[in-house]
């Protein structure tokens, strides 16, 4: 799916923008996948060039699609930055997880995440672990059972809370034996997951975490009231519909 970032909302002095599943947020020059701040330059190049990362303020992994913030100027990069790095924005994402687990329809968890050995592109994940390495989430589970493929799913509101780290959800639902549904690296069976991780590339088949809503208070950027960006979901996932 290489289909080019859509443009939710757009101001002087940021932008949100529906990132598509199979895009960097941020260019390695490693590869020749396509990347929002190398579109950006081109998008809007007299904002992005002056830009560190071209005013990515926070980012998402290649095979998660939806709202991905944007600076348009310095200073607003900063304050966007620092409100990421904390509470002050709210992150949802709607995530569609294996559902033979016996996972609570509502629930949170508090796990520490840290890399397996250089370059691996997994997270392990823990219960025990220093507050540097610590992530949370809470979800509760909208509707029931949908079909994606031979699967059965359980589609889940998630709160990331706090700053993030890589691999959060994926690797915190594959804590609990719910992987994300197309998750080449936590949600195959064994001898599966090690070709995925002798390949190069993950792939750009299904995959069930999209970055759904964003909000943010008035105070933060001094709007007249509380902001909040929605992004739709893929044009391949299951139909449903979502509580107001």
């Amino acid at each position: 799916m290489n289909k080019e970032p859509d443009v939710i909302y757009s101001s002087h002095e940021f932008k949100v923008l529906n990132k598509s599943r199979g895009w960097h947020s941020v260019g390695s020059g490693r590869t020749n996948e396509p990347s929002v701040e190398d579109w950006l330059k081109t998008a809007d190049p007299e904002v992005a060039e002056n830009l560190p990362e071209s005013g990515i303020v926070h980012r998402l992994d290649f095979l998660t699609s939806g709202c991905l913030m944007i600076a348009r100027s310095l200073d607003t990069y900063h304050l966007l930055r620092d409100a990421f790095s904390g509470v002050q924005v709210r992150k949802r994402y709607w995530a569609l997880v294996e559902a033979q687990a016996e996972l609570p329809s509502r629930g949170h968890f508090d796990l520490c995440f840290q890399s397996r050995y250089k370059r691996s592109k997994k997270i392990s994940v823990s219960r025990f672990g220093p507050n540097e390495q610590r992530g949370q989430c809470s979800w509760r589970q909208i509707g029931g059972l949908l079909k994606v493929g031979p699967k059965n799913a359980r589609l889940l509101e998630v709160e990331l809370i706090g700053p993030g780290r890589r691999h959060q959800i994926r690797a915190g639902f594959a804590f609990f034996d719910a992987p994300i549904i197309g998750d080449p690296l936590y949600g195959l069976p064994l001898q599966s997951k090690r070709e995925a991780l002798n390949q190069q590339d993950e792939k750009l088949e299904f995959f069930g975490l999209h970055a759904s809503r964003l909000d943010l208070p008035a105070t933060l950027l001094g709007s007249p009231q509380d902001l909040c960006f929605l992004a739709s979901a893929p044009e391949d996932w299951p139909a449903f519909s979502t509580p107001d």
